[in-house]
């Protein structure tokens, strides 16, 4: 309606049907070229779920769960949309509310029609600044152009200098990895897979470089 798509379900709930005709509503504007596309959302159980799962993968869509309680460091639109988005239509909502909604012949208020809410969500998005949108990407760490000290997680007390130290030792491993002068890593050595307070990280056990002649 009017530019805006809308679902509903019977309660009002967030079904996997409703998340999946969103997915094929809103990801091919952003899956072009038949690259594929990244999700980022919370680790609710309609996201978790094996057919959600499967839904996503035959659509060629990866897909990044943000685990518990860290939402307001790493769900985009959290950290600079939702709110200025919310606080535009509660503005258009107390617009309609003291200037133009009706009342029935019982002397109730009468609800404001869809045409009216699909309005004020189109009113309020428009209000929403191509900058406002690159600064929740800043705060996510999602634009590849700012740093990591730029986003919130890594203000995190406790997890921010962590994460930035696996970023840095991973670049590091890269680079020795992709330098012509060092020799391949012996076979004796091994690759573990070593799991810290929910942070996963890759370590070479026994790592040895052994320069060439010169």
């Amino acid at each position: 309606m009017d530019g805006i798509h809308v679902l509903e379900t019977e309660k009002a709930w967030c079904t996997q049907q409703v998340i999946q005709k969103w997915t094929d509503l809103m990801l091919p504007q952003v899956s072009r070229n038949g690259k594929r596309a990244l999700l980022v959302w919370d680790s609710a159980s309609t996201h978790r779920a094996k057919e959600m799962k499967a839904f996503l993968a035959k659509r060629a869509v990866d897909q990044i769960m943000i685990p518990a309680g860290m939402t307001g460091y790493l769900q985009t639109l959290d950290l600079a949309i939702n709110e200025p988005f919310e606080d535009y239509i509660r503005i258009e909502c107390r617009e309609y509310i003291e200037h133009r909604m009706t009342r029935n012949k019982r002397g109730n208020f009468v609800k404001p029609s869809l045409s009216e809410v699909v309005t004020w969500v189109k009113n309020s998005w428009a209000k929403i600044s191509d900058e406002c949108v690159r600064n929740a990407l800043r705060a996510g760490y999602l634009d590849r152009n700012s740093s990591f000290a730029d986003s919130l997680i890594a203000k995190h007390e406790r997890l921010g200098a962590r994460i930035l130290s696996e970023a840095e030792t991973r670049k590091l491993t890269e680079d020795l990895q992709d330098t012509s002068f060092f020799t391949d890593i012996p076979e004796s050595d091994t690759l573990e897979i070593v799991e810290c307070h929910k942070i996963h990280c890759f370590c070479l056990k026994y790592y040895r470089i052994n320069y060439e002649s010169g």
